[in-house]
């Protein structure tokens, strides 16, 4: 009996729990439950780019599967839309971070050879570690990217919520909303001092630097 009374509350805390996520869950709209981006966090992604282009991927340098999958490519710019890229076969670097709970299992996998994609990507200057690939002056940094499919629709491995779906339904509508969100005004980017700097100059305060 007293077996019975601890596997019925253990069942019950388990039911009234699976209840509540459900229930906090619905107060949402699909978009913040879904995966991103959001058509807003999609625009605030473009302004914060360095480079946005379209581009096909001619030969993979380096790659990396399971769950932090990531890889270095070459590619062939198809199309620019921001920034202007230090030439016209860049090399890139594709990261992806797969964060469900079975997100060991069926990992969603990178760009390979001759797929067509649209980067946003930060552009990070050398300063130590090791140097870009070809003997680029700057590390090209791409934390997500979109396909473009032989049917003309764009994709993401993470899906689209409902608000994007509309926008990635044909590649026109998708540069069409690239452009949209290039129309906003860009924030400057903030300055930051290197650890070596700051450990060697004194801080404006007066103190002393460490």
């Amino acid at each position: 009996m007293k077996h019975f009374v601890i596997l019925f509350a253990v069942a019950t805390l388990l039911f009234l729990s699976f209840f509540a996520t459900t229930c906090v869950a619905d107060l949402y709209p699909p978009d913040n439950l879904w995966v991103r981006p959001t058509v807003e966090q999609f625009k605030a992604e473009i302004v914060r780019a360095d480079l946005v282009i379209r581009a096909r991927v001619t030969y993979i340098l380096f790659h990396r599967g399971g769950n932090h999958a990531d890889e270095d490519v070459r590619v062939e710019v198809l199309k620019v839309y921001k920034g202007k890229p230090s030439s016209t076969c860049p090399c890139v670097r594709i990261e992806i971070y797969w964060h469900w709970a079975w997100d060991e299992v069926d990992t969603p996998r990178l760009p390979r050879v001759g797929d067509e994609v649209i980067l946003p990507i930060e552009a990070i200057p050398v300063r130590a570690g090791s140097l870009p690939p070809d003997g680029q002056d700057l590390h090209y940094m791409v934390p997500f990217y979109y396909s473009v499919g032989k049917d003309d629709r764009v994709s993401s491995i993470f899906d689209f919520p409902p608000s994007m779906r509309i926008h990635a339904a044909t590649v026109e509508q998708f540069e069409a909303l690239i452009a949209e969100a290039l129309r906003r005004p860009h924030l400057p980017r903030r300055h930051c001092k290197l650890g070596a700097v700051l450990f060697t100059d004194d801080f404006d305060d007066g103190s002393l630097a460490g």
